[in-house]
């Protein structure tokens, strides 16, 4: 019995040891970011938020991040609205829609600053992708979910549905506006043309004239001053309205491709001056949208635009893949501000054989703002290394004994020389190398044939010795010569294989579904 206890004793201790440690992100840094709010109370004081229901704090007005919450019990959280409240300090509210499953989604409160939060039991489970806070009376809220127009008039205490029930077009809204002087004045940006109602909920109106059938309004800002003035930016382009959306005109100057805008934003000093984040960059407008100059390189992403309201040539973007980027000169040039925060998938991490202080990461889903990323200063500092890989996403590092890395990406296996001059990774070109059996009832040995390099997506790769072998969803190779030449191992059923592992002629492969062993160095397989 003593023996017993002093073993339960020692398991509840590790475990209270182990549930106190806190996971600290290294980097890279940068990664996807949703939007961006600043509190009111603190100039300096900016959320960030993430599609996985992480929020992010900085203090000194975005130079820096650290981890302040997490909303939801799961990592599937898309939080594309956040705002405090204007004359509560601390209280702020946070909407946000499930990437997994359209029917989970939750409205939050937070009495802290943002330290936790709350769902509201009259939202739970709603899809909410837009939220606003009416600027004449901040307890009066409207949200939009995929099932309708919803709205609070006591601070998101209790929510009442605003558009008609079951409604074939007031459904899936993506975006909402409040008219600044009259709160019962609301638009609705659907999937399919805005809507707007005049008298809270009572009757609805379809804003579709000059504007393009089918267009998904991602965007709409009503000018504080100037009511009349409606922006809205679509799928189809950006308008302009005059007439409190009476009548739209699309705005000309900018490229098609570009189009497909997230986000509008106006400057709180010059009404004629309004940033348009699009999936081709930021573009900015100083005439009230007669024309349009990008000011960002088109393979930006941009989610969200804040301006410091202290100082508006201060302008800081919400990104895909690049994370938050500042412009202190009204976007004439941008630079990044992510230390501390970190949202990249990577899959794979590398320690250099020969420095315990360097060490690379692999990345996944970023494109040209991934592959490969080094530290070599033990994780306190990273730079980009995928000159060459083309946005290829990394899957698996290995380093050979002569110090070269080698990369397995999702269109096979590439090299960076260690020690040379290229500073540049290379698909790598060996051949795979079958054997074609002789015909029946000839003596002949099999004729060895070299076809095309692996182009698989490469899941994992293994070294021992002089023998390579690579786990891909074509199966597994082997290279008896150090990546020289290539051969198809052939095993029982499986193809997809994921991980490797090896130490001298035993091999383990890791399907999807089965584990495979050989003890032969991979010519037979169990």
């Amino acid at each position: 019995m003593k023996k017993l206890f002093i073993i339960l004793t020692t398991v509840l201790a590790l475990s209270l040891l182990l549930s106190a440690q806190q996971w600290t992100p290294l980097g890279p840094d940068g990664g996807d970011v949703r939007t961006l709010t600043q509190d009111p109370f603190a100039a300096n004081r900016i959320f960030l938020t993430t599609s996985a229901g992480q929020v992010f704090e900085s203090l000194n007005g975005g130079e820096s991040w650290g981890r302040l919450s997490k909303l939801g019990d799961r990592n599937d959280y898309v939080i594309d609205h956040v705002i405090f409240h204007p004359t509560r300090a601390g209280v702020v509210y946070a909407a946000a829609w499930s990437i997994e499953d359209n029917n989970r989604g939750d409205f939050f409160r937070s009495f802290d600053g943002g330290k936790s939060w709350k769902p509201v039991k009259d939202m739970h489970g709603k899809s909410i992708r837009a939220l606003a806070m009416a600027p004449s009376n901040p307890d009066i809220m409207v949200a939009g979910a995929l099932d309708g127009v919803f709205r609070s008039t006591d601070g998101g205490e209790h929510w009442g549905l605003l558009s008609p029930a079951n409604h074939p077009d007031i459904r899936n809204i993506e975006s909402i506006a409040i008219d600044p002087a009259d709160p019962e004045a609301i638009y609705a940006g659907t999937w399919h043309l805005p809507w707007k109602t005049r008298d809270a909920g009572a009757t609805w109106s379809n804003m579709k004239n000059g504007i393009i059938d089918d267009s998904d309004v991602f965007s709409i800002i009503v000018d504080p001053k100037s009511p009349n003035i409606v922006y809205l930016s679509a799928c189809s382009g950006i308008y302009k309205s005059v007439d409190a959306g009476g009548v739209f005109r699309k705005v000309q100057g900018m490229p098609y491709s570009a189009r497909r805008t997230r986000m509008l934003h106006r400057d709180p000093v010059d009404a004629n001056l309004v940033y348009a984040g699009t999936t081709e960059g930021l573009w900015r407008t100083n005439d009230a949208g007669l024309s349009w100059n990008r000011l960002t390189a088109a393979n930006l992403i941009v989610n969200d635009i804040l301006i410091d309201p202290a100082n508006h040539n201060r302008v800081l973007l919400a990104t895909d893949r690049s994370g938050v980027i500042v412009s202190t000169n009204g976007g004439e040039s941008f630079s990044p501000s992510n230390k501390g925060f970190a949202h990249r998938q990577v899959v794979s991490i590398l320690v250099d054989k020969d420095d315990e202080s360097t060490v690379y990461a692999g990345l996944i889903n970023d494109k040209e703002f991934g592959g490969v990323f080094v530290s070599r200063n033990s994780c306190t500092g990273w730079q980009q290394m995928s000159a060459g890989l083309n946005g290829l996403d990394i899957f698996a590092l290995q380093q050979a004994a002569n110090g070269d890395l080698i990369a397995g990406t999702n269109r096979g296996i590439y090299l960076y020389p260690k020690n040379g001059n290229k500073f540049r990774w290379e698909a790598q070109t060996s051949p795979i190398v079958s054997f074609v059996p002789p015909p029946k009832k000839s003596k002949a040995a099999p004729r060895k044939v070299s076809g095309a390099p692996i182009s698989a997506r490469v899941n994992d790769i293994e070294i021992e010795g002089q023998r390579w072998y690579a786990a891909t969803n074509a199966g597994i190779f082997l290279s008896p010569d150090q990546g020289k030449s290539w051969q198809r191992v052939v095993t029982p059923e499986e193809y997809d294989y994921i991980r490797m592992d090896a130490n001298a002629n035993v091999v383990v492969a890791c399907g999807r579904k089965s584990l495979y062993v050989s003890t032969d160095s991979g010519a037979t397989w169990t």
